[in-house]
Order: C-alpha cells, then structure tokens, then sequence
C-alpha cells in the first residue's frame, strides 16, 4: 500500500526564482547525486519490499544492517531529539514495545537518530533495566537518512522477521502507537490483513442528523436530573427528547420509562408502541407495554395474559417476561403464581451475570 504522506518537491519549485545558469547547475548536480546513490522513500515503501541493506554503527560500537532483522520483527524509527514531541513519541513507542501484549512477539527496535540529534538526551528516556530499551544509531554521516530518504519525522518502518516490509508511516500520524502495534501483531501472525487495515484506516460512523444529536443530550439531561433526585424535571427532559427525535427509537423508550415513573401509563404504552418491531429495545418496549396496561382501567385482563403466555413461549430466557407475568397475576391476587415468575426472573438474570463475567484463562 503507498503511503502519500508527502510529496518530493518539482524541479521547478525547487528552481523557482534562480537564474537559468544557476538552475542548470542544481539540476545537473541533484541528478548525478540521485545516480550516484540511489534509495527509496519511507512514503513510497509498500508492503511486501524490502530495505536496502545500509549497514551502520549503533552507539555501544556494533554494526547494524537495517535491512536483516535476524529472524525477529524489526521496529525501525527515525526521529531528531531536538523536535518537541521526541520525548513522547519514544517514550509511548517504549512502553507500546515493552509493556503491552506484543511483548510477547519479541519485537527488537532501533531507534536511528538524525545528524542534529543529541545521543545522551535520547538514551536515558528508553534505557531499561530488562534490557527492552532499543539499539541506538547516531546516523551523523546521513547514511540510513539517505539510503532510505527519510524527509518527515518521525519516520517508522515495521518489517517481519524475514526483513519484509509491513507498514511504513512518516510524518506525525494520529494513534502511531496503535498502528504500529498491529503492524507488529500483523508480522508475527497475531492478526490478518483485514484487521491491520482496520486499525489504519478505522471506518468511522457517521454524524448522527443534529435531531437525533438534540435528543441525546435531552436524555442525558434527564439522566442526570433523575439522578439528582428531580423526577418532574427529568420527564420533561425526557419529552423533548422524544419530541425532537420522535423517529429515535431510544428517546421515546426512555420518555416512555419515565412515564411509568410518573404513574402516566396510558401515555406510556404509546411511547413503547412507537418502538419499531425490528428495533432491539422492541422486546423490552412490548413488556413494559403490557405492564403498563396492567393498570389501565378498562383492559382486557384475559386477553393481556394471553399476550404474556405468547411472550414467554417465544422467549423462554427473557427475565422480562416473567416479571410482567408476576405482575399480572399479583394484579390478579395470584401470589403463589406471582412469586414463582418471580423467582424464574431472578434465576434467569443471576444465570445472564454469570456469562457476563469473564473466564479464567486456560493454564
């Protein structure tokens, strides 16, 4: 995948201005410059490449090729110690290396500082005692800044152990951390391509319509009104909510709860009947629908408790369902009836906590 972070500058912009003489001097020398060493650009490295090799020395004296990772998942960074944001962007690259899951991976990585940085200001920001800090290169020769045309910092090349090229980003880049990160999962076989991608180029949910953005924070409103112990405030939040968005499912589900609240349970059964039938809040609204009828003068109790068997016989682990059938037949002086669909609503939520909590992991 090409990266076009940047662009390389025209021969006419880079001429723009200057005599015709001297124009012809700088050109002739920057091409016989690019013949002379050839190299290619971090922008323009796509997965699958591989690196020059450029071998150079790292600061305790040993001989680095850039292009042989030794069978491990190399990290390559190219950053200058006098920018402002090298601190942070070493220091969070640090801990992504040697204190998140890819630990485990065996990640090496090399920090390549520039011809202006300053060695002693990098290496006490990543030394470690165990021995995951990186090796560092003083590259005051432009010797790997060249091979590999490195114009942006900081500059990352993540490659597999065969010295494969997995993603190369230059420039500052939103969640490089992250990136970086699956890059690495993604060369030890952790993640497939498709989730590589996904973390690069995350898809992004659309803008809800400013309707719908109204309603929301009419319900949060109400939310912290109810909190707050200010009931009649809240359902009025609430109501906006349902009046701003009256298409927003989860606005007149929430205005019709809070009807329940205030006792309004004619008003409340037509917020939960607004619920579209393929809405996920459609089971929980036709419930409450059905509690709130219960105390409606005038409904027809047979045909109510008709309605609740069919519920539970199509959704026999919904603890909803038994709550409303316990409501009715306590409605109905049914206790004993009442207290069983009762107990059957307890067991049913006490088995959906047990899922919900996370397992032991395997030995």
């Amino acid at each position: 995948m090409n990266q076009q972070f940047f662009h390389r500058p025209s021969c006419t912009k880079l001429t723009n201005g200057i005599g015709h003489f001297r124009s012809g001097l700088l050109l002739t020398g920057a091409a016989l410059c690019l013949l002379a060493n050839p190299s290619i650009a971090v922008t323009e490295l796509e997965r699958g490449q591989s690196l020059p090799h450029v071998s150079v020395k790292s600061t305790s004296g040993d001989s680095v090729d850039l292009a042989d990772p030794h069978g491990q998942i190399r990290i390559l960074v190219f950053a200058d110690s006098s920018q402002a944001s090298f601190a942070e962007t070493v220091r969070n690259l640090q801990q992504m290396v040697c204190e998140s899951p890819i630990r485990a991976l065996h990640p090496m990585w090399v920090l390549v500082l520039s011809k202006n940085s300053d060695p002693s200001v990098a290496a006490p920001l990543v030394w470690r005692a165990d021995g995951c800090g990186p090796t560092i290169i003083h590259d005051n020769q432009r010797t790997a800044f060249g091979a590999i045309s490195v114009m942006a910092l900081p500059s990352i090349i993540v490659m597999d152990s065969k010295g494969v090229v997995v993603h190369a980003l230059a420039g500052p880049v939103p969640r490089l951390a992250d990136i970086v990160a699956a890059a690495v999962e993604y060369a030890g076989g952790q993640i497939s391509e498709v989730d590589l991608e996904l973390v690069i180029h995350p898809v992004t949910e659309p803008e809800p319509p400013p309707e719908i953005v109204r309603a929301k924070r009419q319900m949060h409103m109400g939310d912290r009104l109810m909190d707050r112990g200010m009931p009649e405030l809240a359902l009025k939040a609430y109501e906006q909510a349902a009046h701003a968005a009256p298409e927003y499912p989860q606005a007149r589900f929430a205005y019709g709860q809070a009807l329940m609240s205030a006792r309004q349970y004619k008003e409340a059964t037509q917020e939960f009947a607004a619920i579209p039938p393929d809405d996920p809040l459609a089971d929980a609204a036709f419930i409450y629908m059905l509690t709130a009828q219960l105390h409606i003068s005038g409904t027809d109790l047979d045909a109510l408790h008709q309605s609740l068997q069919r519920k539970i016989e199509r959704h026999p682990d919904d603890p909803l369902a038994y709550a409303a059938l316990g409501l009715f037949l306590s409605k109905r002086g049914d206790t004993a009836g009442a207290m069983k669909n009762f107990r059957q609503c307890i067991d049913l939520l006490a088995e959906q906590r047990q899922k919900e909590q996370p397992t032991d992991a395997p030995r």
